[in-house]
């Protein structure tokens, strides 16, 4: 049975305004708890007015594979850690908005033993404390699922390294251009990179549409990919020059950039081999057209 003050001090914190200093610090030392955590759903507010909180790592685990898988609740689902460059959580997060709905999932779920706030943090206490081994469990379920959600369609000539990595910049960038700038930043600025970015994604698909030796298309769509991901990253440089975004976040995605561009060129430079060696020995057709 959920004590009335208990009510109260969590709809409290749900009007709570929490500095970003305060919200990295206390980040930063749930981040610590978080490793040997088998007892607790921790609910960290986020920064901010609101009531948004988030989920993490094991409290993450917990509540998704031991509260939500069990009562069948869908449309829960984990997020990448954007917050920071070098204070990330470890398995990532879940945002939900509110306090009610998840007492009452925990509470359904049969686990719920007691709340109490403290420091920003609405901690829920489970009945009883999860093994070690069965937080290797959740994790291994976890590090599965989403090893099947990112599988590709398997081609011959298709590059899963280079399209993992692009999956993941779009999916950041189309995140950090909507909340990390303002306004005007995000429908310039931003909104020239997330562009970018789905272009490139789009390129990458047609040329693992086209038949394997049709290498002078494949070519020139990796020359368009290549061109795409150097305006990229001078988009990339105007919002670090621009200070539209923290040193760390342009680091990050500056870095990421690198790599597909390096990703590109290797592939280009191997097509570009087979049609040299085609011309060499006669084979000058070009179907690009075909």
């Amino acid at each position: 049975m959920v004590k009335k003050t208990d009510l109260e001090r969590a709809k409290a914190l749900e009007t709570q305004e929490l500095d970003r200093n305060t919200y990295r610090s206390l980040k930063r030392d749930l981040i610590g708890i978080e490793e040997e955590n088998t007892s607790e759903i921790i609910l960290q507010k986020c920064s901010g007015k609101g009531d948004w909180f988030e989920i993490a790592d094991h409290s993450a685990l917990i509540y998704y594979y031991y509260v939500c898988q069990p009562l069948k609740i869908k449309h829960v689902r984990f997020e990448a850690d954007y917050d920071s460059f070098f204070e990330q959580y470890k398995i990532d997060r879940i945002r939900l908005r509110g306090t009610e709905g998840i007492r009452e999932r925990i509470e359904k779920a049969g686990i719920y033993e007691g709340e109490h706030v403290i420091n920003g943090r609405l901690i829920f206490m489970l009945k009883h404390p999860l093994t070690k081994d069965k937080m290797k469990l959740f994790r291994q379920r976890e590090m599965k699922r989403r090893m099947n959600l990112n599988k590709t369609v398997e081609i011959k000539h298709a590059d899963p390294l280079f399209y993992r990595n692009l999956a993941e910049m779009m999916k950041w960038l189309h995140q950090v251009c909507s909340s990390k700038m303002s306004k005007l930043a995000s429908q310039t600025n931003g909104a020239r990179m997330v562009t970018l970015v789905d272009n490139i994604m789009v390129k990458y698909l047609h040329s693992t549409d086209l038949a394997e030796d049709n290498w002078f298309a494949r070519r020139d769509d990796w020359v368009e990919i290549r061109k795409m991901i150097y305006q990229l990253k001078y988009e990339i440089q105007v919002v670090e020059i621009a200070k539209m975004w923290s040193p760390e976040v342009c680091l990050r995605v500056f870095e990421q950039n690198d790599e597909l561009l390096k990703l590109a060129n290797a592939n280009l430079i191997k097509i570009v081999k087979i049609i040299d060696g085609k011309k060499s020995d006669g084979d000058e057709t070009d179907r690009s057209e075909m």
